[in-house]
């Protein structure tokens, strides 16, 4: 007996001392900032814990290796040494499928990251698809509605902000990685970005970041591919198909080339997408190429980011239907658009230069260089518009890092010139010259912020200070003369926010934030009748009070609810007073009150089973305060274009090793289309289905293979509405874009890798 304790008592001892204490940090490779939640464990053991809110763990260890998983993340498998500090640095995994409206697929190209950071309201999309565009897939993401009417026709909103813009997206900022794509008249497009080269989208709904110009709806931010610079003495080689076909004469195709070693990552994708519509006069073709050069300096410890892109496009345009039309012949274009074949027809130019750095400095600074230019001949019943805009610019900022406290200050400088003409149409032929403008528009900001952390507490603030000016030279001389210089002075926009990990709330965060954004007219917007500007119109302002409270993913379940009211002053109205012709007029508030919701589960069954579900819901309970245009008061009613529920709903489930089955479902209650809350569109719930593999041979050979069916249940609904259309020369109002009925679609994409 006394020897069977001994032996006991000596296994036990040895190992006590085997144990071991080892801590660390996990951060996203790129941004570097801490994930909440991600799961620390001993490898072939049940001994486990978690980051807590600063990206932070311990955990008692005694054998020599560690897994590291994430969702959206790549795992990791950790082999200790004898430290016992390890920062953990993980990348975006890029292996789920997907689809909406269209394309689906498994593909490292075009990855929606989950991450949880002290930043309320940014929200970044899981699913990874390689759709036709990012209006496809920014519905994923609570607070916002994309609506699609065509390929070449789309509106964004974030928070009912901009779902007054005819037809494109208004009052928000968006930026591919540090290059700004929002032009001087506040309109943005991201349709014509090819998703296949991008790594991650970002849709922060409310008043936008100090940074990133502090918009009033609220910001997007697309990020690039990652570079690899994970080689040594090796170099990196692949090139890949990739073809997908579908109803209404779709065929894409994207050919990619990548190639990397210690220093360099150089990615060339060019793409070809076209379709010959669903509707009458809705052909649509788009060709592009892109190129993204990034170049590792370790010397400085900073990295350079080339991006260069060309897209050319050539879209009809069908336009919107009137109610009778849209029930019993939906495939028709408008009359008057069909008469003339309206279309589009345009070449955009994005180049850009930006500088980062990584490690731990404590004085850094980041910036970008870009030029833009686009060139447009659109041909409409009422006349034919032609466009060039010449754009340049440059944003840059310094960070100063101490142990607790960073501050970050900078700007944004944009000089633009935009010419147009319009002419007369002729049945779609070019006529005589109606006006010929000049406009010179400069527009940035500068900000400050400061970002500081005790205990459980996380304190940022904020302060965006903006400018607009333009510049207008009538080059017309037949017409009235709207020459002339104005602009506005400073407006400023403070943001506050507090972030806040309770005790004995094990990996939850709640925080508050109190923001306030702005929207500045466009030149447009302010010209009168008679071509005069009306000196009265003033920028939209509003106040954005927010609670949130989130969950990060531990085990099975992760929650994130916010709860906010938005208080809009000098509403923009955009009323039309002819058919090719809107004025703006500052008529009032409104309130915009609402919920936001995200639940996520995932689960891993015995094999190769693993489910992931996603769903998200907005309630909005937006009105009128006061709203008065003329003689019409129309305080107290529903805001125009917002549904009161959005649910957005999908389900992953991994099986056999290869294969991946999704069903998605998107509802939409109905909502107003007009300010006195007459006409409503109804809601709708379409459902999409898709299977998928995919499989690797030879260490080199990648085979992906995806087929799916949208709208499954072939529901007629309206994809885009046209808020408080009028009819002209006695016939009825046109409010609705349909959208497509059932429709399937196949992509095959084969891959080639080297490494030598």
């Amino acid at each position: 007996m006394r020897t069977l304790f001994t032996l006991c008592f000596a296994l036990v001892s040895s190992g006590l001392f085997a144990q071991r204490t080892i801590i660390g940090t996990v951060l996203d490779i790129d941004t570097k900032e801490p994930l909440i939640g991600a799961n620390v464990v001993e490898r072939g053991t049940n001994n486990g814990t978690a980051t807590d809110i600063e990206g932070t763990f311990s955990l008692i260890v005694v054998g020599s290796r560690l897994e590291v998983s994430y969702t959206g993340y790549h795992p990791i498998e950790l082999t200790l040494d004898e430290r016992s500090n390890y920062q953990i640095e993980m990348t975006l995994d890029s292996t789920w499928i997907g689809t909406v409206n269209g394309i689906v697929g498994r593909t490292t190209y075009a990855a929606f990251e989950v991450r949880s950071t002290y930043l309320p309201t940014e929200r970044i999309a899981e699913t990874l698809v390689p759709k036709l565009n990012p209006i496809d897939v920014l519905n994923n993401i609570p607070g916002v509605l994309a609506y699609a009417g065509t390929l070449n026709t789309n509106r964004i909103t974030l928070r009912g902000i901009g779902n007054r813009s005819p037809f494109a997206t208004a009052k928000l900022r968006a930026y591919l990685g540090e290059i700004p794509l929002t032009n001087g008249s506040g309109e943005t497009i991201l349709e014509d970005i090819d998703l296949s080269i991008l790594r991650s989208i970002k849709a922060e709904a409310g008043p936008g970041p100090s940074g990133y110009g502090a918009a009033l709806g609220g910001t997007v931010r697309l990020q690039t591919l990652s570079p690899t610079f994970q080689f040594e003495d090796e170099r990196l080689l692949e090139l890949e198909e990739d073809w997908t076909v579908g109803n209404f004469g779709l065929l894409r195709q994207v050919h990619r080339l990548h190639y990397a070693d210690n220093r360099q990552d150089v990615r060339i994708h060019h793409h070809r997408t076209r379709s010959d519509g669903y509707r009458d006069n809705n052909e649509y073709r788009r060709v592009g190429t892109t190129v993204l050069y990034q170049n590792d300096l370790p010397e400085v410890d900073y990295k350079l980011t080339f991006f260069g892109d060309h897209t050319e496009v050539f879209g009809e345009i069908p336009s919107s239907l009137n109610a009778t039309d849209f029930r019993e012949n939906p495939e028709r274009a408008a009359f008057n658009w069909s008469s003339v074949e309206g279309f589009e027809d345009y070449r955009r130019t994005t180049v850009g230069l930006s500088w980062e750095p990584y490690g731990t400095q404590k004085w850094t600074t980041s910036g970008a260089l870009f030029l833009r230019h686009f060139a447009n001949y659109e041909s409409r019943p009422f006349n034919i518009l032609r466009e060039r805009v010449f754009a340049y610019g440059a944003r840059a900022s310094v960070n100063r890092q101490w142990d607790d406290f960073t501050l970050r200050l900078g700007g944004e400088y944009n000089d633009e010139d935009y010419a147009y003409t319009t002419n007369r149409t002729d049945g779609g032929r070019l006529d005589t010259l109606l006006s010929d403008n000049l406009e010179h528009r400069r527009y940035g900001f500068g900000f400050v912020e400061g970002d500081y952390a005790i205990d459980r507490f996380r304190f940022r603030a904020g302060l965006n200070v903006n400018f607009t000016d333009f510049e207008v030279d009538d080059l017309f001389p037949n017409a009235v003369d709207v020459s002339g210089q104005f602009g506005y002075g400073a407006t400023l926009a403070p943001r506050f926010v507090v972030d806040f990990n309770p005790r004995n709330w094990s990996y939850h965060r709640i925080s508050a934030t109190v923001a306030r954004g702005f929207s500045i007219p466009s030149l447009e917007e302010t010209l009168l009748p008679d071509g005069n500007r009306n000196p009265d119109i003033e920028p939209e302002t509003g106040w954005n009070y927010e609670l949130g409270l989130l969950k990060t993913l531990l085990g099975r379940w992760s929650y994130e609810l916010r709860l906010y009211h938005m208080d809009v002053r000098n509403l923009l109205v955009a009323r039309r007073t002819a058919e090719d012709q809107f004025i703006g007029l500052n008529a009032g508030r409104t309130a915009h009150t609402g919920a936001e919701l995200r639940l996520g589960f995932q689960e891993r069954f015995n094999g190769n089973l693993k489910l992931e579900t996603d769903l998200t819901y907005q309630f909005s309970r937006y009105r009128f305060r006061e709203f008065q245009v003329l003689d019409d008061d129309f305080s107290g009613n529903e805001l125009t274009g917002q549904p009161a529920h959005a649910l957005k709903f999908r389900a992953d489930l991994d099986f056999l090793k290869n294969w991946t089955w999704q069903t998605t479902v998107r509802h939409l209650s109905r909502q107003p289309i007009t300010d006195d809350n007459s006409v409503y569109g109804d809601g709708f719930t379409v459902v999409g289905t898709a299977l998928g593999f995919e499989n690797t041979f030879a260490d080199r050979w990648t085979v992906r293979a995806q087929a799916g069916l949208d709208n499954v249940f072939d529901v007629r609904y309206a994809a885009m509405f046209l808020i408080n259309a009028r009819g002209f020369g006695g016939n009825a109002p046109r409010y609705f874009y349909p959208g497509l009925p059932r429709n399937g679609y196949f992509r095959v994409a084969v891959g080639y890798r080297i490494v030598n």
